[in-house]
């Protein structure tokens, strides 16, 4: 016969990531319950069997209705019994199919998160490559606008560079002229101390009629007098 203490101590065994147990054991405690009182109703019967037969002893019946008491008594015993067990095993079954039943959902759970996770796993993969191909051509993109905006200031600086470089030579023309007029027209010039040496080279040039530069006098107001005689 089972007894509570047979349910208490029955254990399942576990499969995949096993059933929930906390559910399992809730079903159990109710089972034991069940059992308990089941167990407590025998003995009240078999309390009352007893006085009955105290009874019967006590007034003497007859042998028949004595036997007939027992029987009737003996039969409730037995039918009580079988009642107990029976429903105790349809616990213990209803209570492990419920069991089979969650270790089945657990599972068929368990095999779509792994799928989930696979998919997942390679929609990450795909943006991975996609996201990496991305930076690549847009790396390449502006490495070439690099090198082609490079290529626009070099033109750029080479074309302010040659105008300026007219620019200086033009300036520098005009003043060669300038010098050269005031040589052939005067005998001294007063000059910034920055045009002296312009002066005297100008003035010593073959294309000039023969001059020399016979002296250079430095004065306060950072001016220089060159005089200039004609051979």
């Amino acid at each position: 016969m089972i007894t509570p203490a047979d349910i208490g101590n029955k254990e399942f065994s576990r499969k995949v990531r096993g059933y929930d147990t906390e559910e399992v054991d809730m079903f159990l405690d109710v089972i034991t319950v069940d059992l308990e009182k089941l167990i407590k109703e025998n003995l009240k019967l078999k309390a009352q069997l007893a006085n009955v037969e105290k009874s019967i002893g006590t007034i003497g019946d007859s042998d028949i209705t004595v036997r007939e008491t027992l029987e009737t008594a003996k039969s409730i015993m037995d039918d009580l019994a079988v009642s107990s067990e029976k429903r105790a095993k349809a616990l213990v079954e209803n209570a492990e199919m419920d069991a089979a039943i969650i270790i089945k959902d657990a599972k068929m759970k368990a095999e779509q998160l792994a799928d989930e996770s696979r998919e997942l796993k390679s929609t990450f993969e795909k943006f991975r490559r996609d996201y990496g191909n991305m930076l690549k051509r847009y790396s390449d993109e502006f490495e070439n606008m690099s090198s082609d905006i490079q290529i626009d200031r070099l033109s750029i600086l080479l074309d302010n560079g040659n105008k300026i470089n007219g620019e200086s030579e033009s300036v520098a023309e005009d003043r060669e002229s300038s010098i050269l007029k005031d040589i052939l027209e005067r005998d001294t010039l007063v000059v910034d101390v920055t045009q002296a040496q312009d002066v005297e080279e100008i003035a010593s040039e073959p294309e000039i009629k023969p001059t020399k530069v016979v002296s250079t006098t430095a004065t306060d107001d950072r001016k220089t007098l060159v005089n200039i005689k004609y051979e």
